[in-house]
Protein backbone atom coordinates (compact mmCIF):
# COMPACT_ATOMS: atom_id res chain seq x y z
CA UNK A 1 0.00 0.00 0.00
CA UNK A 2 0.89 3.39 -1.03
CA UNK A 3 0.26 6.81 0.62
CA UNK A 4 0.42 9.95 -1.11
CA UNK A 5 3.15 12.42 -0.33
CA UNK A 6 1.06 15.02 1.17
CA UNK A 7 0.45 12.38 4.05
CA UNK A 8 4.14 11.90 4.21
CA UNK A 9 4.82 15.13 4.90
CA UNK A 10 2.01 15.20 7.49
CA UNK A 11 3.34 12.33 9.22
CA UNK A 12 7.04 13.56 9.18
CA UNK A 13 6.13 17.16 10.51
CA UNK A 14 3.57 15.59 13.45
CA UNK A 15 6.59 13.02 14.64
CA UNK A 16 9.08 15.94 14.67
CA UNK A 17 6.93 18.01 16.29
CA UNK A 18 6.70 15.69 18.81
CA UNK A 19 10.61 14.99 19.17
CA UNK A 20 10.54 11.77 17.61
CA UNK A 21 13.35 10.29 15.00
CA UNK A 22 13.33 11.47 11.53
CA UNK A 23 11.59 9.46 9.06
CA UNK A 24 12.49 9.20 4.60
CA UNK A 25 10.42 8.04 2.15
CA UNK A 26 12.12 5.60 -0.18
CA UNK A 27 9.70 5.15 -3.59
CA UNK A 28 11.25 1.93 -5.69
CA UNK A 29 9.92 0.30 -8.28
CA UNK A 30 6.82 -1.79 -7.27
CA UNK A 31 6.15 -0.23 -4.13
CA UNK A 32 7.83 2.37 -1.22
CA UNK A 33 8.96 2.37 1.86
CA UNK A 34 9.97 3.85 4.88
CA UNK A 35 13.44 4.17 7.17
CA UNK A 36 13.90 5.63 10.01
CA UNK A 37 16.90 7.43 11.71
CA UNK A 38 18.30 5.68 14.86
CA UNK A 39 14.67 3.94 15.62
CA UNK A 40 13.76 4.07 19.11
CA UNK A 41 10.57 2.63 20.58
CA UNK A 42 8.48 5.61 20.84
CA UNK A 43 8.95 6.85 17.68
CA UNK A 44 7.71 2.99 16.39
CA UNK A 45 4.69 3.31 18.32
CA UNK A 46 4.02 6.71 17.41
CA UNK A 47 4.17 5.42 13.70
CA UNK A 48 2.15 2.59 14.65
CA UNK A 49 -0.36 4.85 16.69
CA UNK A 50 -0.56 7.70 13.62
CA UNK A 51 -1.37 4.51 11.02
CA UNK A 52 -3.55 2.95 13.43
CA UNK A 53 -6.17 6.00 13.38
CA UNK A 54 -6.24 5.43 9.90
CA UNK A 55 -6.93 1.52 9.65
CA UNK A 56 -3.21 1.13 7.96
CA UNK A 57 -0.93 -1.67 9.33
CA UNK A 58 2.39 -0.80 9.39
CA UNK A 59 5.21 -3.59 8.72
CA UNK A 60 8.28 -2.87 10.56
CA UNK A 61 11.55 -4.26 9.57
CA UNK A 62 13.24 -7.15 12.45
CA UNK A 63 15.78 -4.26 13.55
CA UNK A 64 12.80 -1.30 12.74
CA UNK A 65 15.13 0.75 11.03
CA UNK A 66 12.16 0.50 7.65
CA UNK A 67 8.58 -0.02 7.58
CA UNK A 68 6.20 -0.23 5.24
CA UNK A 69 2.60 0.46 5.31
CA UNK A 70 -0.67 -1.93 4.67
CA UNK A 71 -0.51 -6.11 4.58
Amino acid sequence: MTIDFHEYRKLKQYLLDKGYKEIHLHDVCGGEYFSIDDPDDETCAAIEKYFEKKGKPVNFSANRTEFTIGD
